[in-house]
């Protein structure tokens, strides 16, 4: 089967540890696990997905991601 054609679970990895090691914050990566054969894979940037099914936010505003991303 492609894997086009296959349905996986999307998770995160945040790469907290490599990051730490490098003195960076990214990069970030999605994962997603095979929902047949449990196998994980990351999705790159630039890749195209659709969403077939779950839970999606509705759109926020530049000013909405500053205030969740914001640190003191």
């Amino acid at each position: 089967m492609k894997d086009t054609r296959k349905i996986f679970i999307v998770t995160d990895e945040c790469m907290w540890e490599a990051n730490k090691q490098n003195g960076t914050r990214a990069p970030h990566s999605i994962a997603v696990v095979d929902e047949e054969t449990g196998q994980t894979r990351w999705i790159k940037s630039g890749s195209r997905i659709r969403f077939i099914a779950g839970e999606i936010t509705v759109p926020h505003t530049q000013e909405d991601y500053n205030a969740i991303t914001k640190t003191t």
